[in-house]
């Protein structure tokens, strides 16, 4: 090995891969903050998301104006940092808006396919036990019967029609414009809390 090098290859030593100090400092504010500051960067009339099977396009202003109100509706719930909410949806507009909602607020996010084998989705739930779900149609009479099974008090947020639960559409509604307008997105203070661990 070279005498000032500070990498050891696994051959020359305990076969453990060693690399040179990164001083690297991470973004601050977490995850929800960055996304939030990249998304105003861009032209409100730009193209955000495009729908591959019909062609239809979604634009920054429209796509951060949702994402807004999702999350002042969430905050309205008591959500707060920390709290799980969980996406269980197929790919559309709403799935990016309810995803990065949360993460304006602190919370976390753990996606669920509504497909799931039922004792995969119970084993999840269980396990991360969500605050709100927002559920696609096809999934919702599993999650109100594991809701009801593990007795838990989590909010069901359905894309589409619904007669017992919340419609997403709601989450949609106005808020007066200074909240919207004057909206910041939390600030962690430490990156552990962007996402859910062991």
């Amino acid at each position: 090995m070279e005498p000032n090098s500070t990498v050891e290859l696994p051959d020359q030593g305990d076969n453990i891969i060693r690399t040179r100090d990164l001083n690297i400092t991470p973004f601050t504010g977490g995850l929800g903050y960055e996304i939030f500051t990249n998304l105003k960067k861009h032209k409100p009339e730009n193209t955000a998301q495009i729908d591959a099977e019909t062609g239809e396009t979604d634009n920054y202003g429209n796509l951060l104006s949702r994402i807004i109100r999702v999350a002042l509706h969430l905050k309205a719930r008591s959500v707060q940092p920390g709290d799980v909410i969980a996406p269980c949806t197929s790919n559309h507009f709403n799935s990016t808006v309810v995803f990065v909602a949360p993460l304006l607020l602190g919370a976390k996010v753990a996606c669920f396919d509504p497909n799931a084998l039922y004792a995969d989705m119970k084993f999840l739930i269980e396990l991360v036990k969500p605050k709100v779900m927002f559920a696609e149609e096809c999934a919702v009479e599993k999650l109100k019967k594991i809701r009801e099974e593990l007795s838990l008090k989590m909010e069901i947020v359905v894309f589409g029609h619904t007669d017992k639960e919340i419609p997403f559409d709601e989450f949609l509604q106005p808020f007066p414009g200074d909240e919207e307008d004057g909206f910041e997105p939390h600030q962690v203070k430490d990156l552990s809390e962007t996402a859910p661990s062991s």
